[in-house]
């Protein structure tokens, strides 16, 4: 009877850290998740501004985006490793530099290109546009890909299940 009481004991207790080490985890991708849809939440806001061709909206709002992507950054690369994986951190890191790259290039060019005034604004500006937009789409497409692959295999790795964040469904 000890035995039993001692082997019941046990598995209490591991189900107890299991159910913690879980905690630990999703805590861990919801910090980094945070700073992720913070950097997509600006890149969309600036998407917006360039649809409406509010010039100072642009200005500002690239402005802010920069300044999201280096405050998300700052966050990510002072986190530690969780349990010595820092696979979904690099991950994380790697998706925010990507939306560095494009606010620095396709989209600093966007916000130049639609702030002309209408008078001098032309079809070749216009065509570059689209080529600038049609980048963006396409690497930052494969950013989230990459990086939501990288977020399912830290799941799998501390069987944590996510759930899809538009649905709630797991």
């Amino acid at each position: 009877m000890k035995h039993l009481l001692y082997i019941l004991l046990t598995c209490i207790t591991l189900s107890a850290c299991q159910s913690n080490d879980k905690k630990k985890a999703i805590a861990y991708n919801d910090s980094l998740v945070t700073q992720q849809i913070a950097v997509v939440d600006a890149a969309i806001r600036l998407q917006e501004a360039l649809d409406t061709y509010h010039r100072k909206d642009m200005q500002t709002l690239h402005k802010e985006f920069q300044g999201q992507i280096n405050a998300s950054l700052a966050k990510i690369q002072a986190q530690s490793d969780f349990s010595g994986d820092k696979k979904f951190k690099d991950a994380t890191e790697q998706f925010v530099k990507t939306y560095k790259q494009l606010a620095q290039n396709q989209y600093r060019e966007a916000v130049t290109l639609l702030s002309k005034d209408d008078s001098v604004y032309s079809k070749a500006d216009e065509a570059r546009v689209k080529q600038l937009f049609d980048a963006i789409d396409k690497t930052s497409g494969q950013a989230r890909q990459e990086y939501e692959r990288e977020q399912a295999a830290f799941a799998t790795r501390n069987n944590v299940e996510l759930k899809n964040p538009s649905t709630g469904k797991k």
